[in-house]
């Protein structure tokens, strides 16, 4: 995955989380803030109505009748505020907006109720218009510690809930999916970033590894090999300058020494080619599978068969050494742990992706047992797992006890 691509997305995955999280707190923020302005609202309405209930309780009682509605007329001047003056037993003698002589007994209402009772009653109305309500607040008004009138004052207001219970819980519920499937987005594209940004570190390890494996195998060619040859040029001039005759008991001691030279250069040669194998660069994978072939077959005495689908088959240098090295890997168990006799190298060229097998017919081992949680993998199929996975590809371990081992790699064309 691009850079550029993966903020695209990671973008996309950031907005789903928000625009989620918006539609999931929008209509339950609505609704404190509707809560907030009605206790505003209400607290303006006692207010008033405190200072309404002032001017009542100054007016004597036996003119309450005759003075108050042309008081709740002229206080309550705005068409939304209602101001109604009620006594202990429900007869309306004061109201802003009607004739209190033909209005209904107010008595049973819940705030007029409280508020004869000597506290502040609060009430909230339904209207007909949608998103609207009407706030009663009453108050009493109160001579030598006895209510005696009840001031209610009213007023219209809109309210932030004009969507109904259930539709708000779908769009709740609508605005959770989506900002949780956001977040399952993000973290999947987290990690799978972090699985691409490991295996890239693992390739670049690979190609630092190759790199040092090549420098360390042409010092030991340029410098040690050089100087193993020029000590067997040596003892072999040696030997010539000294007759046997002359020197028996030299002779026997200096062939021995040439001898063990030449061991040396062999194996000197041998950790050479493991470290960077030339065959690769210079003749391709598959002479390089031949050659690992080889050297089993003359280390450990395993027949290897070996099949390519494609001798001109040539890949990135980066592949190739991983695959080789794989093999290498494959193959050094074989010999250590399969007891097998023969074993089987084959390079095919499918559709879809190039596929590496390497089997034997040893005694194998429970595979299932590898791929529990708990289970200990030793370091050469840990080494051959991050390779393939660094080159793109996968692993796979086929096994059963008695019936021999094949190691799968697949990497795409």
């Amino acid at each position: 995955m691009g850079k550029r691509r993966f903020l695209l997305r990671l973008y996309a995955a950031n907005l789903m989380i928000l625009v989620g999280s918006l539609l999931a707190v929008t209509w339950y923020a609505s609704l404190a803030i509707d809560e907030l302005s009605h206790q505003h609202v209400a607290r303006d309405l006692e207010r008033d109505a405190q200072s309404v209930g002032w001017a009542v309780a100054h007016v004597p009682f036996p003119m309450l009748a005759e003075k108050v509605d042309p008081l709740c007329k002229r206080l309550g001047k705005t068409p939304f505020n209602r101001i109604t003056v009620i006594l202990p037993d429900g007869k309306v003698i004061g109201d802003s907006q009607a004739d209190p002589r033909y209005m209904a007994d107010c008595k049973y209402r819940p705030e007029v109720k409280e508020a004869l009772l000597g506290g502040t009653g609060v009430a909230r109305q339904p209207t007909d218009t949608r998103g609207s309500e009407t706030v009663h607040v009453a108050v009493p008004v109160q001579n030598n510690g006895k209510v005696f009138a009840v001031v209610r004052t009213s007023t219209f207001r809109r309210t932030l809930n004009e969507i109904d219970a259930a539709m708000r819980f779908r769009i709740v519920v609508i605005g959770i999916f989506v900002a949780a499937v956001g977040a399952g987005l993000r973290l999947i594209l987290y990690r799978v970033a972090s699985r691409e940004e490991l295996r890239a570190l693992g390739a670049r390890l690979s190609q630092s590894q190759e790199a040092e494996r090549q420098r360390v195998s042409r010092d030991l060619h340029d410098q040690l090999g050089q100087l193993i040859t020029s000590l067997g040029v040596n003892l072999h001039l040696v030997k010539a300058a000294v007759p046997p005759s002359s020197a028996p008991d030299a002779s026997a001691p200096l062939t021995r020494a040439i001898g063990q030279v030449e061991q040396i250069g062999e194996q000197l040669r041998e950790v050479i080619y493991d470290l960077h194998p030339p065959v690769l660069q210079e003749y391709g994978l598959e002479a390089a599978l031949r050659w690992c072939a080889e050297r089993l077959r003359k280390s450990a005495d395993i027949k290897v068969h070996v099949q390519c689908d494609g001798a001109d088959l040539r890949l990135a240098d980066e592949i190739e050494t991983s695959l080789l090295r794989i093999c290498q890997e494959a193959l050094t168990n074989v010999s250590k742990h399969a007891c097998a006799s023969e074993a089987s190298i084959r390079l095919q060229k499918l559709p879809a992706v190039l596929r590496l097998t390497v089997s034997d017919d040893g005694k194998g081992f429970d595979a299932k047992t590898r791929k529990a949680p708990n289970a200990k993998m030793g370091w050469g199929l840990i080494t051959m797992r991050e390779r393939a996975l660094a080159m793109g590809g996968s692993l796979r371990l086929e096994s059963a006890p008695g019936k021999g081992t094949r190691v799968i790699v697949d990497v795409p064309r």
